[in-house]
This record gives C-alpha cells, sequence and structure tokens, in this order.
C-alpha cells in the first residue's frame, strides 16, 4: 500500500501557538506545490512506525490521494485531484481505493470521570465507544490534535487511525461517515477528499509554555482485529429512514456540500462570501423555514468549522473572524429564510445511481446470461407445462456494449442453436452494420447443398418493397403502387402479388419475394431433420417497420425476436381523413359521425354514438359494407398492368378511409367505457398554414405488434419504458442498467436555446451559438445534435460548419460513426407541439379506460405546463421545464425530448475513456438523466467572454488593475469582484472554448516590491513583453513577473 507524503521544505504544517494576551493559534497556511514522497506500508504497526516519524516533522504531512501515471515526482506538483483537462503536473492525485483511514473527531465532550490530561488514553477509548461497533474491537493508533488539553480539558478532539480489510476510495468512505453523522455529528467528512491534509505534525509552544501531552500524544493500541471492516449498509439504511431523522446532517442537503466545498482562496475556490451565501441559500431551500430556524446554531457550527478549515492565504485573521461571527452568519441565514424558506428547491428529476463500467458490464452479462436460461427452458419445454415465454427489455447506458454481448454471449453461444432469430434495427443503415458485426462472429461454411431447395446464409437482411438489390435494381417492380394500396387498407398480397390464379408478371423474378426463399421446404426440414436448427438457422435482419408488417408470415416461426433500440414511435399510426368522406358514401353512422364531430355543441363521440344506440357491431358491419364497395370499385388484380392499377387506385382513394376508421371506433367502443374518443378527433380550421391538420379528421391509433406472443422477445433500449413497451406486448421485465459516462458534462441552465430563440430576426443568440461550436471544434473532433431547422440555419444545405459535424435529433439511434470523437454539443432541444404530443397519446393507449387529460378543447391544443425540476450532479436550484398535462403523453414527450438528447451525447461512446478528454455541453436548460458536472450561466459566460474581448490578451485578476484595463466591462469595485470570481468559477469552461489562443496564468507586482503578487490570465499568442507593458500601465510602474 501506497501513502502519499506531501513535503514543503519552507512552509511549516503544524498547529503553532503565541502569546498575545493569552494563548493563540497562528494561522495556518497551504503551500501552492509540494515535492510528493511515496510510502508502502503493509499494515497498521507499519503505518504507526510511519506516523511518528512524521510526528517530528513539521514540512511533512498525507493525503489519500495517490499519484496518477505521468506525475513526475522529481518535480513540485499542485494540490489537485486528477482532471481530464490537466497535465499530471497540474492536478496529480487521484482518488484511489486506501487500505488506511483516518477518523477526526473533534471537541467531543468527556464523561466526568475522564480526565484529559491525566488519562488520555481512556479519553481515546471514549472516542472509539462513540464509532460503530465494528471499530470497538480494532488495533489504532492514535494521535490527539493539536489544540487537545490547551483550552477545554473537558472535551477532546483526536486523530484515529485503522487500517481497513478492504481498500476503499475517499468517496465511499465519506458516504460511510456522512450516514453514520446522520443522527449526531461526529467525524469530520472533509477529510475524505483525495488531496485534503491529514496533518501529523505536533504542535509548537511557546518556549515558556509547556504540551501537556509532552511524549504521549500519540500511541497504538493494539486489539483483538487488526483491520478493521466497515458496514457500509448503515448508508442504505439512513437513506431509507431519511425522512425520519429528527438531526440535520448537512452533507445530505441537496447541493450544500458542492457549494461549501469550493470555500476558501485556494485553487478552484471561490473565497469565503459567495460559498456561504450560496450554500446557507441551498441549506434554507432545501430544509424549509421551520427546519432551518430549528437547525440554526448546528448550521453555524459547521459553517465556523469549514471556515476553519478552508485555505485562507488571501485574507485577513480579522476577515476570518468576521465571516464566522454570529452577525455575519445569522444575516446569511436569516436572508436565506427569507428568501427561500418557503420554497421547495426541486430535487433531481433523474434520481438515480450510476453504476462503474466493471459493475454494468457485470450485471449486463449476468442478464444476458438469466436470460439465455430461460430462454432455452423455454424453447425445450413442452405446451403442457404452461411457461410464459421470456420477455425481456435491457435499458442500459448506450455504449455498453448491449448488442455485441448480445451477439457473443446469446445469440452465437447457444441461441442460434435453437432456431432462425428475427432482429429488429432502427434503419436499413443500421442494419448493415449489424450484418458485419454477426457475420464477424457467426462466420463459419454451411453445407446447404444437401437440403437443395432453398438459399441459405447464416445472416440475412430482409428489406422492404421500396428498397433495392445489391446491384441497385428494385426489390418490387410495383412498390410505388403497394404503398397506395397499403393506404386503402387492402391486402398487398393479394392485390398486387398473388390471388388464386392470377399472379403479378414479375411475380417469378422479384426481388423481394426471393428474400423469403421457401419456407415451406424450410419448415418441413426443421420437422424431419433433427440437427437443422444447430446447423441451418439464420439470424433475420429488418427494419423497425417490419415489425407492423406481416413479413413474418413469410418465413418460418423465430424461436426468439430481438428489437433494438426505440421502436414506439413507428407504431403509432396518425392518418388524416378528410369529413367529406364521411358523407360522401352516405352512410346512415358514417354521418352520424361527421355531424359530431364537426358540431362544437356535441357531445362526446363516444358517448354520442351509445346514445344514438349505435354498438361496436352496427360500427363494423358498416365498415365492412364500406370496404366490399370500395374494394368493388377499386377492381385491382395482381395480373392486371402496372399502368391500370395505378388508374385504378387513383380514383378510387378519396372515399376508402371511412371504413378503416369505422373499424378503429368499433374496436374502441367495444373496449372502452369512456365518453371521449382517442381513435378520431376533428381539428378546426386554421390560419396558420403549417398545420396539415387543420379541417381534418386526425385518425390515431396504436399499431399491432407483429410478433407472436408465444414468441421470446428481447428489447435493447437506453431509454426504454415499461409502460410504454406494455401497450404492445402483455409484459416484460425491465432491467436498468446505468452507467458512469466518463466525460465531463457541461449544462447551461439559465436559457432554453429554443428554435425560436435561436432563430430569432436579431441572430444574437445563433451568432454566439455559431462562434461557441467553431471554438469547441479547434479543440478537437465535434458532433453538434439540433432540429433540422437549427441545423439548416447553421450549416445551410451542408452538414457541417466550422469543422463540427451537424446531426439531427431524429436521426441518431444506433450510430457509431462519431464513437471517436472528442466532443458533442447538444444544441436545444426536440420538442413537439403539446397537441402532437396528445395525438400520439391517444394513439399508444386508444384502448385505455382512463381518458388523456387536456382534452377540454376539441383541438387538442393544449399548452404546456410548467413544472419545477432539478439537476442530477449540480445544485442550480430548480428550473421551469415544460410538461404535458397528462402523464402519458408526457412519458411519451421525454422520450422525444430528453431522451433523444442524451442519445446524442451517447453517440460519442463515453463509457470507454480511450484515452480522450470527452466533452459533453448540453444548451438546454432540461434536466437529463445524466450526472451533469459542471453547470454553467450563458449570459455571465457571454459577459466574461466580452470582458476577454476588452483585455485583448491581458486579463489582470487584481480588481483596481482590471478595472483600469477593461473600463467598459468593469464598473466599480463590487462589479470588478464579480466578474473577477466568475473568471475563476468559469477558468474551465474559458479556457476550453477560446479558439485563438492558449491561456496561461502569470504573477505580477511592482519591481523592488515586497507586496503581495497578483494574477493575470494572457494569451500565449501575447508576446511576453508585451504582456509586461500591459501590466506595468495599469500598475502605474514597472513590473517583475513569475509563472503562476
Amino acid at each position: 500500500m501506497i501513502i502519499s507524503v506531501l513535503h514543503s521544505p519552507n512552509l511549516p504544517h503544524q498547529k503553532q501557538f503565541y502569546w498575545d494576551g493569552g494563548l493563540k493559534p497562528k494561522k495556518s497556511l497551504l503551500s501552492l506545490r509540494y515535492l510528493v514522497e511515496t510510502k508502502a506500508v503493509d499494515n497498521l504497526d507499519e503505518l504507526s512506525r510511519l506516523l511518528l516519524e512524521l510526528e517530528s516533522d513539521p514540512f511533512r504531512f498525507i493525503i489519500r490521494g495517490q499519484l496518477v501515471e505521468g506525475t513526475d515526482k522529481s518535480k513540485p506538483v499542485l494540490r489537485r485531484i486528477a482532471n481530464a483537462l490537466a497535465p499530471p503536473q497540474e492536478a496529480p492525485f487521484a482518488d484511489m481505493p486506501s487500505s488506511w483511514l483516518m477518523i477526526d473527531i473533534d471537541k467531543q465532550m468527556l464523561p466526568d470521570d475522564i480526565d484529559l490530561i491525566a488519562q488520555p488514553e481512556e479519553a481515546i477509548g471514549f472516542l472509539i465507544s462513540r464509532l460503530p461497533t465494528e471499530f470497538h474491537n480494532c488495533s489504532v493508533h492514535y494521535q490527539l490534535s493539536g489544540s487537545a488539553g490547551v483550552f477545554d480539558t473537558n472535551r477532546v478532539s483526536a486523530h484515529l487511525f485503522y487500517w481497513l480489510s478492504e481498500p476503499t476510495t475517499s468517496a465511499k468512505i465519506k458516504g460511510w461517515a456522512s450516514a453514520v453523522n446522520s443522527e449526531y455529528r461526529l467525524i469530520d467528512v472533509t477529510l475524505f477528499q483525495a488531496v485534503q491534509p491529514h496533518y501529523t505534525s505536533k504542535p509548537l509552544f511557546p518556549s515558556d509554555h509547556t504540551d501537556p501531552f509532552a511524549g504521549r500524544r500519540s500511541g497504538l493500541i493494539k486489539k483483538a482485529q487488526a483491520a478493521v471492516t466497515i458496514d457500509y449498509s448503515v448508508v442504505e439504511k439512513v437513506k431509507a429512514h431519511k425522512q425520519s431523522n429528527t438531526q440535520q446532517t448537512f452533507e445530505g442537503v441537496s447541493g450544500y456540500e458542492n457549494i461549501l466545498a469550493q470555500i476558501g482562496d485556494g485553487l478552484g475556490g471561490e473565497g469565503f462570501h459567495n460559498p456561504l451565501l450560496r450554500g446557507v441559500a441551498s441549506h434554507v431551500s432545501v430544509s424549509g423555514r421551520e427546519r432551518a430556524e430549528a437547525t440554526r446554531e448546528s448550521l453555524k457550527v459547521d459553517l465556523r468549522e469549514r471556515i476553519d478549515a478552508a485555505d485562507s492565504s488571501n485574507h485577513t485573521f480579522e476577515e476570518i473572524e468576521r465571516y464566522k461571527s454570529d452577525a455575519i452568519l445569522d444575516g446569511l441565514i436569516d436572508s436565506a429564510i427569507e428568501k427561500f424558506g418557503d420554497a421547495n428547491a426541486a430535487a433531481p428529476y433523474f434520481d438515480i445511481v450510476e453504476l462503474p463500467l466493471e459493475e454494468a458490464e457485470e450485471k449486463l452479462n449476468q442478464t444476458i446470461e438469466e436470460f439465455s436460461e430461460r430462454l432455452h427452458k423455454y424453447c425445450n419445454s413442452k405446451p403442457l407445462d404452461f411457461l410464459s415465454p421470456p420477455s425481456l427489455a435491457i435499458k442500459a447506458t448506450a455504449g455498453l456494449g448491449k448488442t455485441s454481448k448480445l451477439i457473443n454471449k446469446l445469440i452465437s453461444r447457444n441461441a442460434i442453436e435453437l432456431g432462425d432469430i428475427h432482429y429488429f434495427v432502427p434503419t436499413l443503415a443500421l442494419s448493415e452494420q449489424l450484418r458485419a458485426d454477426l457475420d464477424a462472429e457467426l462466420s463459419f461454411e454451411v453445407d446447404s447443398t444437401s437440403l437443395g431447395l432453398f438459399t441459405f446464409s447464416r445472416v440475412q437482411i430482409i428489406k422492404g418493397r421500396d428498397k433495392t438489390d445489391e446491384d441497385d435494381n428494385p426489390l418490387c417492380e410495383k412498390a410505388a403502387l403497394a404503398k397506395d394500396v397499403a393506404k386503402l387498407g387492402l391486402s398487398v398480397a393479394t392485390t398486387l402479388c398473388k390471388s388464386g390464379k392470377k399472379t403479378c408478371q414479375f411475380y417469378d423474378s422479384c426481388g423481394y419475394q426471393k428474400q423469403f426463399g421457401n419456407t415451406k421446404a424450410e419448415e418441413q426440414a426443421e420437422a424431419e431433420i433433427p440437427e437443422f436448427n444447430k446447423v441451418y438457422s439464420e439470424v433475420k435482419v429488418m427494419a423497425h417497420n417490419h415489425l407492423f408488417l406481416n413479413t413474418k408470415g413469410r418465413m418460418r416461426k423465430p424461436k426468439l425476436v430481438i428489437v433494438d433500440e426505440a421502436f414506439w414511435q413507428t407504431g403509432i399510426d396518425e392518418t388524416l381523413v378528410s369529413p367529406t368522406d364521411l358523407i360522401t358514401i352516405q352512410k346512415p353512422i358514417s354521418a352520424f359521425i361527421f355531424q359530431t364531430l364537426l358540431n362544437p355543441g356535441s357531445p362526446p363521440l363516444l358517448k354520442a354514438l351509445r346514445d344514438a344506440g349505435y354498438d361496436e357491431w352496427q360500427l363494423e358491419a358498416e365498415a365492412d359494407e364500406i370496404e366490399e364497395e370500395v374494394a368493388v370499385k377499386v377492381d385491382i388484380k395482381p395480373d392486371m398492368e402496372t399502368f391500370e392499377q395505378g388508374k385504378r387506385l387513383s380514383l378510387s382513394a378519396y372515399v376508402v378511409k371511412a371504413h378503416i376508421l369505422l373499424k378503429h371506433l368499433s374496436a374502441e367502443l367495444g373496449r372502452v367505457d369512456r365518453d371521449e374518443s382517442h381513435v378520431v378527433r376533428y381539428e378546426p380550421k386554421s390560419n396558420d398554414k403549417k398545420n396539415k391538420k387543420a379541417g381534418q379528421l386526425v385518425m390515431t391509433t396504436r399499431k399491432r405488434l407483429n410478433v407472436d406472443s408465444d414468441t421470446p422477445i428481447i428489447f435493447i433500449d437506453a431509454t426504454a419504458q415499461k409502460e410504454i413497451l406494455e401497450q404492445f406486448v402483455e409484459s416484460v421485465d425491465v432491467v436498468e442498467i446505468p452507467a458512469q459516462r466518463k466525460a465531463t458534462i457541461h449544462q447551461f441552465t439559465d436559457k432554453t436555446f429554443s428554435k425560436t430563440k435561436l432563430l430569432s430576426a436579431d441572430g444574437e443568440l445563433l451568432s454566439q451559438v455559431k462562434e461557441f461550436i467553431a471554438a469547441v471544434a479547434s479543440k478537437g473532433a465535434t458532433l453538434v445534435a439540433c432540429t433540422k431547422g437549427v441545423k439548416t440555419a447553421i450549416c445551410g444545405d451542408g452538414n457541417s460548419y466550422e469543422e463540427a459535424s451537424f446531426v439531427n435529433f431524429s436521426n441518431l439511434r444506433g450510430l457509431n460513426d462519431y464513437a471517436s470523437f472528442d466532443n458533442v454539443i447538444i444544441l436545444g432541444r426536440e420538442q413537439p407541439a403539446a397537441s402532437g404530443m396528445s395525438d400520439q397519446a391517444r394513439a399508444m393507449w386508444w384502448d385505455s379506460e382512463e381518458p388523456l387529460q387536456g382534452l377540454q378543447d376539441k383541438s387538442g391544443n393544449q399548452p404546456y405546463m410548467n413544472e419545477p425540476r432539478g439537476y442530477r450532479g449540480i445544485q442550480r436550484g430548480s428550473v421551469q421545464v415544460q410538461v404535458h398535462p397528462d402523464r402519458r403523453a408526457q412519458l411519451l414527450l421525454e422520450q422525444v425530448r430528453e431522451a433523444e438528447s442524451e442519445q446524442a451525447l451517447d453517440r460519442l461512446r463515453l463509457l470507454r475513456g480511450e484515452g480522450k478528454q470527452r466533452q459533453v455541453y448540453v444548451l438546454s436548460n432540461v434536466p437529463l438523466n445524466i450526472t451533469v458536472g459542471y453547470g454553467w450561466s450563458w449570459a455571465e459566460y457571454q459577459q466574461l467572454l466580452s470582458l476577454w474581448e476588452e483585455a485583448d490578451g491581458v486579463l489582470p485578476l487584481n480588481p483596481e488593475h482590471l478595472m483600469k484595463r477593461c473600463p467598459i466591462n468593469s464598473k466599480g469595485m463590487t462589479r470588478t469582484k464579480e466578474l473577477i470570481q466568475g473568471w475563476k468559477r468559469s477558468e474551465m469552461l474559458i479556457v476550453n472554448t477560446i479558439r485563438k489562443s492558449d491561456l496561461y496564468v502569470s504573477e505580477y507586482r511592482p519591481v523592488d516590491s515586497s507586496s503581495r503578487w497578483s494574477s493575470a490570465v494572457i494569451a500565449a499568442n501575447v508576446v511576453p513583453e508585451v504582456a509586461k507593458a500591459v501590466l506595468a500601465e495599469v500598475v502605474g510602474a514597472a513590473v517583475e513577473t513569475k509563472s503562476g
């Protein structure tokens, strides 16, 4: 086990006291850079010896983090956590599992029978007794804190070092400690960070003051167990009973910990005022007025401890004491209670725990293996066993390897031996991609000459009539006519292909028909040859639309169906019917429906039909009459010439939709008791020329999934929803496997970036966004996902802008073309109109008893409502998100809006780092099912860009100097300080999105001066002498500089 020892040769890191009207502690300082030594220890005894050695060395201390690969130990490093954007020397420490643990317990009141000065080991024993029971009989190295026994001998503070039975990360330990603190604050959880100092030196007292624990400040207490096995179940127990806890656990408050982690003057710190202000506001907004008042004093204690622990190198002792005063802290709490005490801060809307890649892969493998066992058991069962076919949906983060593992673990290893597999993908292009993957896994020779009755290939793509073969010849010569016949509700096979002895003139040479081979021969061979399936089974790959066609009827029955990616939109049928069609055919029920739908004062359609005495059988009978008349009128036979068939279709198309509408209405009337129809509504006429539904009957229904109910099926979809899937299949088990993405995810939370705003006449936002895209693209290969309209506005007729590749939201699923890209920008979101989502929900739930909410207006054009939602990973308050009033329509909306954005960012396959520093930028304030690393303000970002533009490559971070350098943007000291804090807070974003030059930090001060160094951000393309001259001008004197 390696322990990182940090060494600062010139700056002691120990508690030091001095006389000033009494004994007082000196202000602690932290060095900017440290030398790193690594010490190997394998047990508590060796750790204890190291700690005793370090106790006499004030220039060294230890941290839990370990050096990342590529760090040069011979050179000083910053005390920073490793990140993808910084070189190892600048951010060298990673939170790796460690076998040692230090527990910091502070100011615990001792029992009356323990004298701290006389009985230090008994005091330590008391502290141990307050820890969870697994610590009570374990060996421990203790060290009393530097201030123990100095000011208050009734309280004890100490560091307890343990050896762990299992190496553990700081993050996991922190979660455990927070849970332990749920009943009373015992353990300092701020210690559990990779770079948090663990001070080991004994204190230094004035020469005339005696150390109360000289020679006995630390020691090793041996117990029966050499290592402790921590019981982490307390984490889940506390989480489950969180609402019943009576004590405040500040670390559990959403956002509080993240905000207060930024307190102090260290690198990445925001000073003291802003974190205290925001942290208190976060606590109060979550806790509410009453609880905030009840926990006021404990909150102040917590804040003071955090202030004391923070780097305060840029503040005086008096300033820090002021921040800790009741006047300041009570003022912050009072103000927060007044502003946020009655507000309900929204929790993360998508509140899930993402699994590490290894755990996610293990769960995926286990899920597939369990399904495989169920599949074999089912396929080998007998009808009288009454086994249900396995039905599974794998809802796993894109890029986890669902498809490859299905091919490897399920298809190639065993399922293919059971019989044919039908594999459905979103598009034909993805079929080709899948075939290549399958061919690579299933590539072995098969001799089909022994059969001689059908052609065989291990993997076959089944195409639609409108596609072409490998020589670019059309598969079906009558593909266009077939579409028109299908729209009429007629059978394409019997109308155009073959009916009795009448056969299409192209039938024998038809490429479409040849795809299916000799199904009867295959079925006979399957029945007669025991090893047929094991040797001759095929994987037939089809696009999603074949799920709702009778394609399967042309092939032998599959033993397994696999559906890759979301398919539900393909399963929704929306047809516009002219109202006049209902009266042209001169049928009573059709005329009644016409009058009811077009009369605004009429009752809901289903109620009106029942009140008029019509039932489902009468509607079906009228539909049959119309269908017979249509068939006679169309009078198309398969052996007719193509021209004649087209002519007859064109003459009859205007009347034939009425029977389809009646059949759907008949089914609805017989299935539900509600009054409103989900199957058909009338869209009133409108002056909006873009509204194609205006003045039409909108018929909406869900297509039938053409998969036999006794066929096993597995769905693979990162955004699968059980409620949606079970509209197509009877039941399905959904296994969720959310995996952690290895990328830095940024989200701008103060703008919607809607298409309306992006395409507004002034063009301001679009211009800003285009510059942003160009800047990100200059840093590496970049994908931009947006709506088609926005893409056209930026790219014109092309698919790129400033070397960034563009793709529409609706054309993303399953694509691997961008897996190697460095960056992805999610620009805006795909948000259909509320009326459109209502129509889709009507279709999906046409047979649901529950009426769709928001249908009081017969147009269905209900506006979205607003609902507060929170983000996962950052605390940015709540954002108002537009939602549909009906939960089912909202479910579909999220499949379009949120899910498509998630699909876009996952085109980069972010689960595996592959050595890349992936960046994701979400330009939309809608919370997604992702863990956001950084939340930004677009308005502040633009202000900082304007500031940088005015600075012309030299930006002083001293307020007075900045006001001289940038007088336009820096107006007033308060505003200037806010800009500087904003710059420090947003430095990572700015570095990533300024394309004209790299940036570096330089420190400067007047020559021959002992004054404090100031910092400046300088563009790398600015000549150093020029930068120095600019800084001299704002200082008013010659300056000296050094690297920051």
